[in-house]
């Protein structure tokens, strides 16, 4: 089952696609290295560098590795001076506003697979 897996450079996510791929799952990274390392990707996982808040860009992505399975990992630097700024209010707004494009390119997807089959 392929997977893909947002911010797969950083710390928690090069742990994770290690376990997915020591699981026997293949593994496209989707990481614009703001915040991780070429160097923390799995040898064994491909890496697509991109901004996840491009949606076209995004759903390409999506749309060219068919992934079986997303696993969202990958977070903004602005999340921190947000939540730093309004820490009462905005840390549940700053997860929904980095989940929500994602959630929409999968549903579209999702539409689409299931009308061209």
């Amino acid at each position: 089952m392929k997977v893909l897996l947002t911010g797969g450079a950083g710390y928690i996510g090069s742990v994770t696609t290690a376990a997915v791929i020591q699981a026997g799952h293949p593994v496209v990274i989707v990481d614009n290295l703001s915040l991780g390392h070429r160097a923390a990707v799995h040898p064994e996982a491909v890496l697509v560098e991109a901004d996840l808040s491009d949606r076209q860009h995004t759903a390409a992505i999506i749309a060219e590795h068919r992934p079986a399975a997303i696993m969202h990992l990958a977070r903004m630097l602005q999340t921190e001076s947000i939540c730093w700024k309004l820490p009462s209010a905005t840390a549940s707004v700053a997860s929904f506003s980095l989940r929500r494009p994602i959630c929409s390119i999968i549903r579209n997807g999702s539409q689409s697979r299931r009308m061209s089959n």
